[in-house]
């Protein structure tokens, strides 16, 4: 029996989440549900989380009630007799069975009329009235198959897009297979450009390179900003040799090195981690951002994809340090002098550089000045978004317009002498507070 979805007022955006996927709490999740949260505060929308039905959470849905992480977590796991999924991903989780042979398996039921089983089952939603777009951001080709809770999402939206977080080469021939799924799009937008000709053509809806970027404004350090006490942020993938150099200069003096120490990255809370970052990227001196998967064996020979990590250092005042990847992409998105101080990603003498960089005060300062600027004045959600907007027809909200406001004005007053600027009191009149 289907759930009906009907909204309390005429919303123009219909967002289809992902968030309440068990699995999905991965802390590279947070970044696109932040997206999702800030779309909802800025323009006329609702978001709709699916749930797969193996999922166990029927019954707290019909009654209304959120899930918490434990409960999900245990209704995941069960207390009889784990699913196929769920043997096959322990499996892997033990290394016996290759994710190779599972990724062959899949495409080799999926060519056959077997495909019909092999579709998660995901709890229905019926939709009541119509949007002008429908927009989901995926994280691999098939959660398309979480939209077939919504099986009337097509003629209730006038116009559809569809955003992958990454895509890459192994999964084209995946998105091939699926190419009656996503006939549907009217637009298919990606955080990695290597692929968007290739996806264009095994779907043949257009692909266009669209990375998510950042909430700008959010991790921005003005009007007030902190002492920067971090010396070095170093998260996500990482150089070995370059976190033993690192490690060693925090054992030997008054060096404030932070780095992950955890090997599962799941979340609580996404807004929780998202202002985590946010708050500890303001008070960092360097900040180091590496090219997509830099360090994978299996991804060797394709072109470097470059990921948010950069946006959110330059967002913050970081100096951002870390490979650069030798792409006329990344060249016309960061074409300004220090946006990313170019390192091997292996660095052994990472102490001379820094102290390098730390005798030019400066050029330093510049380099501050001009990464908030630039993530003020091109890398904030509020461009991401209106582009999407554009290619529906679609116009801004008057929230909308006035954060593009907000953000000429807070650019302009950075761009400034920042040791002699006095920020108006109603300098974030028009932000709305944290969704």
């Amino acid at each position: 029996m289907a759930i009906s979805f009907e909204s309390t007022n005429k919303k123009r955006i219909l967002v289809v989440s992902q968030r309440e996927i068990v699995g999905k709490d991965h802390v590279a999740n947070s970044v696109p549900f932040e997206f999702e949260d800030w779309i909802a505060s800025l323009d006329v929308a609702d978001v709709i989380t699916p749930r797969r039905i193996s999922d166990g959470l029927s019954a707290r849905r019909k009654k209304g009630k959120a899930p918490t992480h434990a409960a999900v977590s245990k209704r995941a796991k069960g207390s009889s007799k784990p699913s196929l999924k769920q043997r096959i991903k322990a499996k892997l989780q033990l290394g016996s069975v290759k994710r190779s042979v599972v990724r062959s398996l899949r495409r080799l039921i999926w060519s056959t009329p077997l495909n019909r089983f092999a579709a998660p089952k995901v709890e229905p939603i019926h939709l009541e009235h119509e949007y002008d777009l429908l927009y989901v951001i995926l994280t691999e080709p098939w959660e398309i198959f979480n939209l077939k809770a919504i099986p009337n999402w097509r003629e209730k939206c006038r116009y559809a897009v569809c955003h992958f977080v990454e895509i890459w080469q192994k999964e084209v021939e995946d998105l091939e297979l699926l190419r009656k799924e996503y006939a549907a799009f009217d637009k298919i937008f990606s955080n990695t450009f290597a692929v968007t000709e290739e996806v264009t053509a095994v779907t043949g809806r257009p692909c266009e390179f669209l990375p998510f970027t950042v909430d700008a404004v959010k991790f921005c350090p003005y009007p007030n900003p902190p002492e920067r006490f971090i010396d070095v942020s170093y998260i996500g993938r990482r150089s070995p040799v370059t976190h033993e150099a690192l490690l060693d200069m925090a054992s030997e003096g008054d060096f404030f090195y932070l780095y992950d120490t955890m090997k599962e990255f799941r979340m609580r809370n996404h807004k929780e981690h998202r202002s985590l970052l946010a708050n500890q990227l303001k008070r960092t001196r360097y900040f180091f951002a590496n090219p997509s998967k830099l360090d994978d064996n299996a991804s060797k020979g394709r072109p470097l994809e470059f990921g948010w990590r950069y946006f959110e250092g330059l967002a913050a005042g970081t100096v951002v340090l870390g490979t650069v990847p030798e792409t006329e992409t990344f060249r016309q998105y960061f074409n300004w002098p220090g946006a990313v101080i170019s390192l091997p990603f292996d660095v052994e003498n990472i102490d001379e550089v820094i102290a390098e960089l730390e005798s030019q005060p400066d050029r330093i300062a510049k380099i501050r000045r001009d990464n908030i600027v630039n993530a003020l004045q091109r890398y904030d959600w509020f461009y991401i978004w209106k582009h999407v907007l554009d290619d529906a027809g679609l116009p801004l909200t008057e929230q909308l317009q006035d954060r593009q406001a907000l953000l000429e004005q807070m650019a302009e007053m950075v761009d400034t002498d920042l040791t002699k600027v006095v920020w108006p009191a109603t300098v974030f009149s028009s932000e709305l507070p944290a969704a």
